[in-house]
């Protein structure tokens, strides 16, 4: 078991000779090697160094198969939430306001404070003006009329306080010729050279947007103060309601 945590030759070692990320692979190991039927982590990773982290991310997942034990991890880190879990408790108040699988919450959260909790999300104030149940046809605060998912048509009956939730992924600076079901305008504010993903901030809607892209087609004809239409597909917008 020292093996997989990376600590063999750590193994005479007395308690206070350990770094504090070491002492932690320690705690772990001596719950795993009694073989639990299940397992609390609280918050196991939280001092080790990115890459160390990342690889016993792996190794705690590959361990619960090999074991077939339940595990129930608790993390504040929204990354490493949907690197291990196969179902995710997003918890407010000491309450549990939403349950599923990562992908799940991250793209059908039902309220703000789960779209903002996991990951990043851009909010745009909204009037809801009908639904089918599927979508809802929404006025945004500059007057432009978009289509956003909802959850159900009970939540538009009982909410209050709407707002559309669209993650930066899924928003598109348009070229010329290009069109998205819903366009607003706007202007480009600050761009951010993330490695592969090119992020870019802008003026729009009475608030600053964030656009996250892939690829670097768009830097060199962008710059600060230009004017960018933004755009969106409904599939890709979800009404949601303040709790």
């Amino acid at each position: 078991m020292l093996d997989r945590v990376g600590l063999r030759a750590f193994g005479a070692r007395r308690p206070r000779q350990l770094s504090g990320g070491q002492q932690q692979r320690v705690a772990l190991v001596r719950a795993l090697v009694f073989e639990p039927t299940a397992l609390l982590l609280d918050e196991p990773l939280g001092a080790l160094d990115k890459r160390l982290r990342e690889n016993l991310q792996l190794e705690i997942k590959a361990i619960q198969r090999r074991m077939g034990i339940s595990v129930l991890y608790v993390t504040h880190d929204q990354e490493e939430a949907m690197v291990m879990s196969d179902r995710i408790a997003v918890m407010r108040d000491g309450r549990i306001v939403q349950i599923g699988s990562p992908v799940e919450v991250y793209s059908h959260p039902r309220t703000t404070f789960v779209a903002n909790f996991l990951g990043e999300t851009n909010l745009f104030r909204c009037t809801p003006l009908a639904s089918d149940g599927s979508f809802a046809r929404v006025q945004l605060s500059d007057g432009t009329l978009s289509i956003a998912r909802v959850a159900s048509a009970a939540d538009i009956n009982r909410g209050t306080d709407f707002k559309v939730s669209v993650r930066p992924e899924d928003l598109a600076i348009l070229n010329e010729g290009e069109s998205r079901e819903t366009v607003v305008m706007g202007r480009l504010v600050d761009r951010t050279c993330l490695g592969p993903t090119m992020r870019y901030a802008v003026d729009a809607l009475g608030q600053v947007i964030v656009v996250n892209r892939q690829g670097s087609g768009l830097w060199p004809a962008l710059n600060q103060g230009d004017p960018v239409r933004v755009g969106w597909r409904r599939d890709d917008a979800q009404l949601l309601s303040e709790e």
